[in-house]
């Protein structure tokens, strides 16, 4: 318990100054392992419905997605298992 808790307090001061980081990204890091994102698009295609459904998900809280250093909506690929349950 005491490590997630350390990782939440690092990945909200670090936040500051990445956008984009998530405690998923960070535990990757630090771990060396990827965290393979989509962008919108690449999220629909892969769940085979329309980039609207994609971004009304993101607007309601069904799944999130963070913004990148260009202003692009990023969908980790954890996000895949709360659309199909």
């Amino acid at each position: 318990m005491k490590k997630e808790a350390a990782i939440e307090t690092a990945t909200a001061i670090l936040s500051e100054h990445f956008d984009g980081l998530t405690s998923e990204v960070l535990i990757s890091k630090i771990s060396g392992q990827n965290v393979r994102t989509y962008s919108t698009s690449e999220f629909a295609k892969i769940m085979d419905c329309s980039k609207p459904t994609v971004h009304r998900w993101l607007n309601e809280g069904m799944i999130k997605g963070k913004k990148n250093v260009l202003g692009k909506i990023r969908i980790s690929e954890s996000e895949i298992s709360k659309i199909l349950g």
